[in-house]
């Protein structure tokens, strides 16, 4: 998973986001609160790690048993398809994860915090695999996306929404 190579990074960016709030007086750190978000991020992928490997199982299955097409591994374009079929259906499914309260239940810790900072995007819920939150995913699978480039996206996903939860950025570009 990218994630596990790039937690360096995002905690990095979790410390110079709370250095530069403090420089500018503003209070969107709480030690104990930053604290217990990078717990349970750690608790979720290590936890979450060891359940990919039965949806990746599952994933291999359908692939091989009813995958429709067989894609090109080696062209940009198909991992650019990928990246963007994976969001579509992560948006989807995130927005009935707020919706539906059976999804609620293993979502809200994500939204547990008092804060919105970066450390607050790794208050991941390790309950997602037993829930069924691979299922919207099962399409990819399905028209042929094998098991390895739907957890690549799936890394690539929550490496580009990281950013999204800061103060710091007060309004993106309307064309963004």
């Amino acid at each position: 998973s990218p994630i596990l190579f790039a937690i360096p990074v995002f905690m990095a960016f979790v410390g110079l986001e709370a250095w530069l709030a403090w420089r500018r007086g503003l209070k969107v750190y709480r030690l104990h609160d930053a604290l217990t978000s990078i717990n349970i991020g750690a608790m979720s992928e290590t936890i979450r790690a060891l359940l990919k490997l039965l949806s990746v199982a599952v994933y291999a299955l359908v692939v091989e048993r009813v995958g429709a097409f067989s894609w090109d591994l080696k062209s940009p374009w198909v991992w650019v398809l990928a990246f963007f079929m994976y969001d579509f259906f992560y948006y989807w499914f995130h927005r009935l994860s707020h919706e539906v309260r059976f999804w609620w239940a293993a979502h809200v810790n994500h939204h547990s915090s008092q804060e919105y900072n970066l450390s607050t995007a790794h208050r991941q819920p390790w309950t997602g695999v037993l829930v069924g939150t691979w299922a919207p995913w099962f399409v990819l699978a399905l028209i042929g996306f094998p098991p390895h480039m739907i957890f690549l996206q799936s890394g690539f996903n929550l490496l580009y929404q990281d950013w999204l939860h800061t103060q710091a950025i007060r309004r993106m570009p309307g064309w963004f």
